[in-house]
């Protein structure tokens, strides 16, 4: 990946390169980042800075980031995976290429980081417009429509359709197991959530079980999506769940009929919400913006 923006300085007068940490991409940072870039779109790169330090849990799965500064017009973008191995010669040739930008601007997130580079060009620092440790607190209470002011979209998990335990199908609520793209990414808390739900492009509407299904005694946490009015097989196909609204708590039912008679509740809690909030919603790109 060096050599490839190697390459790509050699070849290009860069007036402006980008540091971004792989933390959050928010919409804010975006327009951020197009303001300062001007009509100069061909003379920029973007470098995403990911594994730094050691990131255990993303926020943004690499193809949620692409598509991001694809929708943002952002055309020159590339990752670069932090070298654990050999951090001081990863350092050492990366700022050999960031000396032949005119200019470079930063997350301030990355400050460590560039400062560890020991080069003389200052950067101009990005604004984050975002405090991580509250948005992950929000991750882990589920709640997603803080989450979406916070980051100008809702919330998605980006993954493969599995095959499950088949207990849906038996209540005549079939559901999609999904399993998560990035095994990094945050899953939100257990519950209950209306959902928009990309399929190939299309749009349809779902709730979503996160959890581990206390009913019918499963220890492991899946995420099992309900796509309302829809009935293909979609089996090892990728989809995206973007969070609406968390409609309640994972319960713990005596009988599957009990359990059936609440997924009718959600399904009509689900529709309710998903019809309020789409009304200020923009369909881009696999995204579901905030107006």
């Amino acid at each position: 990946m060096i050599k490839t923006i190697n390459n790509y300085l050699e070849n290009k007068k860069i007036e402006y390169l980008f540091f971004v940490s792989d933390s959050v991409i928010t919409v804010k940072l975006l327009l951020d980042i197009n303001k300062r870039i001007g009509i100069h779109s061909d003379k920029t790169i973007i470098l995403q800075i990911k594994n730094y330090p050691n990131n255990k849990y993303v926020f943004n799965e690499d193809s949620e980031v692409s598509n991001l500064y694809s929708t943002a017009g952002i055309k020159n973008f590339s990752f670069v995976n932090f070298d654990t191995n050999k951090p001081d010669d990863f350092k050492k040739e990366l700022a050999e290429y960031i000396n032949k930008a005119k200019n470079v601007f930063l997350s301030p997130s990355l400050k460590d980081f560039f400062d560890s580079l020991n080069i003389d060009k200052k950067p101009e620092y990005l604004s984050e417009y975002i405090n991580y440790e509250r948005l992950f607190s929000l991750l882990k209470q589920g709640a997603v429509k803080e989450i979406a002011d916070n980051i100008g979209y809702l919330y998605q998990i980006r993954g493969k359709v599995v095959k499950g335990d088949g207990i849906g199908r038996k209540i005549k609520y079939p559901t999609a197991n999904v399993e998560p793209s990035d095994k990094r990414k945050v899953i939100l808390a257990n519950g209950v959530y209306a959902v928009n739900v990309n399929i190939k492009g299309n749009w349809h509407k779902g709730m979503v079980n996160i959890g581990t299904k206390p009913t019918i005694g499963n220890n492991k946490i899946t995420i099992e999506a309900n796509i309302f009015d829809f009935n293909k097989n979609i089996y090892g196909d990728n989809i995206s769940l973007n969070f609406i609204k968390r409609l309640r708590d994972e319960e713990q039912f005596d009988s599957l009929n009990s359990l059936k008679s609440q997924i009718e509740k959600d399904e009509k809690a689900s529709i309710n919400a998903i019809n309020s909030v789409n009304k200020s919603l923009e369909f881009a790109d696999g995204f579901c913006f905030i107006k």
